[in-house]
C-alpha cells in the first residue's frame, strides 16, 4: 500500500538528455573490463602455451625412448641369429 509520505512519478519522453549520463564513469569501467579481459586472455593463452610445450617434451621422451627400444630390439635379435649359427 502506497501512501502519501511514498510517492511514486514516472516520466517517458523520447528526448533523452545526453549531457546528464555518467560518461566517465561508463568509459573506466569499460576501460576496467578491458583490461581485465586482456589480462585473462593472456593468461589463458600462457597457460596453452605451457601445456603445449609440456606436451612436446613427453612426446620427445616417449620417441627417444620408443628409439631405444628398437634398437635393443635390433641388437637382440642380430646376437640371438649369430649365437643360433654357431
Amino acid at each position: 500500500m502506497v501512501g502519501d509520505s511514498q510517492p511514486f512519478e514516472l516520466s517517458a519522453g523520447n528526448d533523452p538528455d545526453w549531457r546528464h549520463l555518467p560518461w566517465i564513469s561508463m568509459l573506466l569501467f569499460a576501460l576496467l573490463w578491458a583490461i581485465v579481459v586482456e589480462f585473462v586472455s593472456r593468461y589463458l593463452m600462457y597457460k596453452r602455451q605451457r601445456v603445449l610445450a609440456d606436451l612436446r617434451a613427453q612426446f620427445s621422451e616417449l620417441t627417444r625412448l620408443n628409439t631405444m627400444g628398437e634398437i635393443t630390439a635390433g641388437m637382440v635379435h642380430e646376437l640371438n641369429h649369430r649365437l643360433l649359427r654357431f
